[in-house]
């Protein structure tokens, strides 16, 4: 080996050993730092009213953060809140496709698994607003503290539908209940599927998933739901954490 080569070698070894040391310990992740939800309250078609909710936990943490990313630049990440997703399906043959779909990219601190749901269909589950008569997104707005929701989509026995903090039903200014309502556009709908027949899910509606599958019942629809912590990069994009499993919920006539 020459002079100079031996002395280029040394340099590229030194800068090598320098940036190992300096990255040691440095934990870097492929998207974000949001914590997922926790403590789900996994729903399997449950029979019994008292346990067709759906459940979980907000996670609070690393919220108003500059995360670490792979290219070593701070992007400064402002936290939202926590949002539910769902999707309305025939056919728990469709559904499970779907969630086995979602989970083979769901990974912790990524976005996948959200994108993955919204390209199958998915949408934010919308509230209805009695004061002003408007529906508008749902979220678990951003706090000090994490928060313990629970959603009843439609009625049933001496349950009251919905959105729940611990076990105070959410209301307007007239303390009137805010309830669930799907996410149709112009339209408004709520979950009550058999209360008169233009509540029925069809075909056609963005957040269906229509099968033809063997499995198929008349009368009978599943809701399949997933939380998220979501935030808002410097491009003014939504990013999400891994979707926790809410479950589904099966609505018959």
């Amino acid at each position: 080996m020459t002079k100079g080569s031996s002395q280029l070698f040394e340099i590229i070894l030194i800068i090598s050993l320098c940036f190992s040391l300096c990255t040691c310990g440095l934990e870097v992740y492929e998207e974000n730092m949001l914590y997922a939800p926790r403590d789900s309250g996994y729903r399997a078609g449950e029979p019994d009213p008292s346990f067709r909710t759906f459940i979980f936990t907000t996670s609070e943490d690393y919220k108003d953060s500059y995360l670490e990313y792979p290219n070593n630049e701070n992007v400064y990440l402002n936290f939202q809140g926590t949002k539910v997703f769902y999707r309305i399906y025939n056919s728990l043959t469709a559904l499970n496709s779907d969630r086995y779909s979602i989970e083979s990219v769901n990974a912790e601190f990524s976005s996948a698994g959200a994108n993955r749901a919204i390209t199958l269909g998915f949408k934010e589950i919308s509230k209805f607003t009695p004061k002003t008569s408007k529906v508008s997104y749902f979220k678990v707005a951003n706090s000090d503290k994490d928060k313990n929701v629970e959603i009843r989509v439609y009625p049933e026995a001496e349950y009251q539908v919905g959105f729940f903090l611990g076990k105070e039903p959410m209301c307007d200014y007239e303390n009137n209940i805010i309830v669930p309502y799907r996410s149709l556009g112009s339209a408004q709908k709520d979950f009550n599927f058999f209360e008169d027949t233009d509540k029925n899910p069809k075909k056609e509606d963005e957040d269906v998933n229509f099968s033809e599958n063997s499995d198929v019942t008349e009368g009978a629809w599943y809701i399949a739901a997933y939380a998220a912590s979501y935030a808002i990069n410097v491009s003014f994009n939504n990013v999400y954490s891994q979707l926790l499993d809410l479950g589904y919920i099966k609505i018959e006539e």
